[in-house]
This record gives structure tokens, sequence and C-alpha cells, in this order.
């Protein structure tokens, strides 16, 4: 999904990656100015629409996510997943 609502209803609370063969993961998080607000490296990570432990504003947030497949061939992956605290 692309939505994740963070209101405790167990549904939508957390935005993660699925993948197969990799080497190498890393994602990071961006608000709309490009700043990052969060990073993780392991593929069975997951952002749950915090930034060192507090819950961020609704919007719009970028994801940059860089591979490294189990083949060495490298990719990289982006686009966008809107934050709701309602």
């Amino acid at each position: 999904p692309n939505v994740i609502t963070v209101n405790n209803d167990g549904i939508n609370e957390i935005w993660s990656v699925k993948g197969q063969c990799i080497q190498k993961f890393e994602c990071k998080i961006l608000n709309r100015w490009g700043e990052i607000v969060y990073t993780y490296n392991d593929i069975s990570g997951s952002w749950d629409g915090k930034s060192e432990g507090e819950i961020l504003p609704d919007g719009v947030y970028f994801y940059i996510i860089n591979v490294v497949y189990s083949s060495n061939d490298e990719k990289t992956y982006q686009g966008n997943i809107s934050l709701l605290n309602n």
C-alpha cells in the first residue's frame, strides 16, 4: 500500500517492503523538503510513520530504496507514501 494510517486500529499501521534474493538493502523515507526522516537497512524492517519516536504530521512522504540482489544487480526504487493520523 502507499497509504499508512497511524491511528492504532491495526489496519495499515506500517509500511514495509518485500523481496527475495537480496544481498544489500537500504530504505530512506524523506519529507517533502527532501530531509531524511527515517532509514532502515534490513528487508524485514518497516516504517511506522514515526521519526525519532514521534509520529510525523499528515502528508506525503517519499521513499528511495537501493537494493543489491544476490546476482550483484543493483536497482533503485522510488515512490511516495501518504501518512494519515486520523
